[in-house]
């Protein structure tokens, strides 16, 4: 399939920042195709590659999605914040930030055969980072329409924004820590690491094993983010979130208006 036609409308639509009123075309039909897509999109937009976003790292999440299982979308250079960042956004988009555990590899994790699980691939992880991720896409309905386009659409990425890391961390620990998230000053939401496959380490472990079927792998120096810890929740414009991950910080984002 030549998805450069379809790349090309998604990639212009995340640059001047607008939503499509229809599906760009061809239009990928499963999950194979959107990840081609996905990849030919990167492709157009230039950008850089510095680490992947888990989504859909819960079953509500899932259903939500009619996914059967979560996805990935690249984090991008160009639209990648260190402590606290201010967005222009469009009228009509999502904003949605996901408070979120970001792991920064030291290791590599290779495709191979055998599968990773959670214990293995700690061991890969150089430091933990509170994050926000914010959620927007390019294409107009539900994220439940048609879950093979929010895949082709970068996973609905918009923005990512990281606060200093720990490197020490327990693991046991790490699925129950809590995180809460504030709007204006006033309390939001609240959620913790187990929301995210019982821990973001299982993410990390699911993330490796993804990419070794797609003969990948997972680099030293990139991110992980892994997935939305709180209820979802829209903000507007003018409003500032800060997300509060205890022991581990915190990291903010104001939307301008």
């Amino acid at each position: 399939m030549n998805w450069s036609a379809s790349a090309k409308t998604l990639a212009e639509a995340r640059l001047n920042d607008v939503r499509l009123d229809d599906p760009p075309r061809p239009d990928p039909q499963n999950t194979e195709e959107a990840y081609a897509l996905q990849d030919a999109v990167t492709q157009e937009l230039g950008f850089e590659v510095i680490g992947w976003k888990v989504g859909a790292t819960n079953p509500a999440a899932q259903s939500a999605l009619g996914a059967n299982e979560p996805f990935i979308g690249p984090v991008f250079k160009e639209r990648t914040f260190e402590g606290t960042a201010e967005l222009k956004t469009a009228a009509d988009a999502l904003r949605i930030p996901e408070a979120e555990f970001a792991l920064m590899l030291k290791a590599d994790l290779p495709p191979r055969s055998a599968a990773y699980g959670a214990s293995e691939v700690a061991a890969a992880v150089g430091s933990i980072h509170p994050a926000i991720e914010v959620v927007n896409k390019r294409l107009a309905g539900s994220f439940g329409d048609h879950v093979n386009r929010v895949i082709a659409d970068g996973g609905a990425n918009h923005a990512f924004i990281y606060g200093k890391g720990t490197e020490t961390f327990d693991p046991i620990e790490l699925a129950s820590h809590a995180i809460s998230v504030t709007v204006n000053g006033m309390n939001k939401a609240a959620g913790g690491g187990g929301n995210v496959m019982g821990s973001p380490l299982n993410v990390l472990a699911w993330l490796a094993n993804h990419m070794s079927k797609r003969g990948i792998g997972l680099k030293a120096g990139q991110w992980v983010s892994t997935g939305l810890t709180t209820e979802v929740f829209q903000v507007r414009r003018g409003d500032t979130v800060v997300a509060d991950f205890g022991t581990f910080g915190s990291v903010s984002v104001t939307f301008l208006e």
